[in-house]
């Protein structure tokens, strides 16, 4: 820890937490219980985001008790929400539909978000290449993410969600919630990875125009391996 703390000193930066709901409750759960420990012993070094349970979502009182833990976790000084991409990819309701960010479900948590003065991050959807062939070489190569992550290939599966569906839930909660902070986390970027002759057809409003008409947004991407 000493060394890290050095590193962090030296380039006058903290570390920020982020919580993610991918794995089930209990990880969940111990991902904010160790973010709000690191923040207690080590507050020059560490921020956190926190995030909520998406199980039991259709279930009554649910909304309620997310809306009570994130409170809670404000308190303990997260600074943000992160919600991924298993909200628009996995989650479904009851009619079988997948679940987008804009749905009115979440509005609540939205608006807790932008009162408390904390942001929102989201990591919606793939890039493109998740709607395009994916295939494992002859010689046992996998091309890209998608050949060993088929659950998240959505190419020839016209029941699922469209690249432009899970991206204009998210332009919609940006438009409907124009005071609340957003961090794309990934999929602002992925606009990047295409020249607008290529993706204008797709990705409209392109990046520069997000950028342009909500100030808010502030982007984000990894590398992915």
């Amino acid at each position: 820890m000493p060394f890290i703390r050095e590193i962090l000193d030296e380039d006058n930066w903290k570390y920020i937490n982020v919580c993610v709901a991918s794995r089930g409750s209990e990880s969940t759960q111990s991902q904010r219980e160790n973010a709000r420990l690191l923040l207690e012993k080590y507050p020059r070094y560490f921020a956190w985001t926190t995030t909520f349970n998406v199980e039991g979502m259709f279930e009554p009182g649910w909304v309620n008790s997310v809306l009570k833990g994130l409170k809670a976790d404000f308190d303990h000084g997260a600074i943000g929400v992160k919600v991924w991409k298993n909200i628009g990819m996995e989650i479904q309701k009851p009619n079988e539909d997948y679940i987008q960010l804009d749905d009115p479900l979440f509005r609540p948590i939205w608006e807790l978000i932008t009162r408390e003065s904390k942001t929102l991050m989201a990591h919606m959807g793939e890039p493109l290449h998740a709607w395009m062939p994916t295939f494992t070489t002859e010689d046992g190569f996998t091309r890209n993410y998608w050949a060993t992550h088929p659950e998240y290939s959505f190419y020839d599966k016209p029941e699922k969600p469209s690249y432009s569906d899970i991206i204009s839930a998210a332009d919609t909660v940006i438009r409907e919630n124009p005071k609340m902070r957003y961090v794309g986390h990934t999929w602002p970027a992925w606009s990047l990875m295409w020249p607008s002759s290529q993706c204008a057809w797709i990705c409209t409003p392109t990046l520069q125009q997000r950028l342009e008409a909500a100030p808010v947004i502030l982007c984000g991407r990894h590398t992915g391996k």
